[in-house]
């Protein structure tokens, strides 16, 4: 077992699993375990009383524990730890337009960069894209076309805290990335968190206003429109052509449907299935007013 801890480098989700990674399953995602009958060589953090089927005992690792998710978190904070150890030996460059650059970057051509720009190892940025004074990208993939403004922070951890058996909490690591495709807008002072075990998605012409904050594994579906101060949790989906108003909230592993629209600092807690009305706490759907 200590040999497959050695070798195993990164993470999935119960969810959407991929063959050679670290993944937990709690009661709560029981039947998710099906979802590992396609991939093969996982380790998979348990928690006890689940049984596994004896197909998936022979393709995969199991460890059996009380709190699955702490002892995936331990695992993961020295993967983390590693993988600060290699961030430290790579080195940054400023740039004769005023920038920081990282090593294994990908520019396209004719990309705009203001001066205070940080951009991270390893992040690609393609062809016509715009990124404004002082906007941060990490951990990221950024499409053809698109609009990073002032202050962006795209890529930075996720907000995932655990608490361990003194119910002091710690905090879990984001290996994942984030993954913005063509023509997206992203405004000033927003936030777009790397994923924690899959990578945040956002879907070709999205438009994402100024203090918004999308959280870790999120999946913003195309031409999807997020409103200043609006604020979306943790693996929060959003269908296409959804439109989130000003300030609204929206729950973690909460998902929208195509062309359902959260009212201006509505509060959505649950999963949004039609597209008909207004929809945000405390009346979910509500009726506009004429």
């Amino acid at each position: 077992m200590q040999d497959v801890f050695a070798e195993v480098k990164r993470v999935s989700y119960i969810e959407d699993p991929k063959s050679g990674t670290a993944l937990y399953a709690t009661k709560k995602f029981e039947s998710k375990l099906n979802n590992l009958e396609l991939v093969s060589d996982c380790l998979v953090f348990v928690e006890q009383g689940i049984e596994v089927p004896a197909g998936l005992s022979e393709k995969h690792h199991f460890v059996f524990c009380d709190n699955p998710v702490l002892d995936y978190t331990r695992f993961v904070c020295g993967l983390a730890e590693e993988l600060a150890l290699v961030e430290e030996k790579k080195a940054y460059r400023l740039t004769s337009e005023g920038y920081y650059v990282g090593e294994g970057v990908v520019i396209g051509d004719h990309v705009r960069i203001e001066p205070g720009v940080l951009i991270g190892h390893g992040v690609e940025i393609g062809d016509n894209t715009q990124v404004l004074a002082n906007a941060v990208i990490k951990h990221a993939s950024i499409g053809k076309n698109c609009l990073i403004k002032e202050m962006a922070l795209i890529g930075l951890e996720g907000f995932f805290p655990v608490k361990d058996e003194n119910g002091d909490n710690m905090r879990l690591p984001c290996l994942g990335r984030v993954d913005i495709s063509d023509d997206v807008e992203v405004g000033s002072f927003t936030t777009i968190c790397r994923g924690s075990n899959t990578d945040t998605k956002v879907g070709h012409h999205a438009k994402i206003d100024d203090h918004v904050r999308i959280g870790h594994d999120g999946n913003i579906g195309a031409n999807t429109v997020i409103t200043a101060g609006a604020v979306l949790a943790g693996y929060v989906t959003t269908g296409e052509n959804v439109r989130i108003g000003l300030n609204a909230t929206v729950k973690h592993m909460t998902s929208i449907v195509d062309n359902a629209e959260i009212s201006m600092g509505g509060r959505v807690a649950r999963n949004v299935t039609t597209d008909k009305g207004l929809y945000g706490i405390p009346q979910s759907p509500i009726t506009p007013q004429k």
